[in-house]
């Protein structure tokens, strides 16, 4: 059936910050919103997830400081 003929899933308003299967999107966080997620996921694998986008943010800011020291 061609798409909004009726049959099938109906549709829901999808929200940018998670997957289509549900997942929170982890990019659009800053690190306060990810360390307070990090306390409240008990999930390894995600917790790991969450770790890791820490990690890249920090570089991130530490980065752009010292590129700013130097000009």
């Amino acid at each position: 059936m061609p798409p909004g003929s009726g049959g099938g899933r109906k549709l829901k308003p999808r929200d940018p910050l998670t997957t289509k299967t549900g997942k929170r999107r982890l990019g659009p966080l800053n690190l306060v919103q990810l360390e307070d997620m990090l306390v409240k996921e008990a999930r390894a694998k995600n917790k790991s997830k969450i770790q890791n986008r820490i990690r890249m943010l920090k570089k991130r800011l530490t980065t752009k400081q010292k590129v700013n020291i130097i000009t």
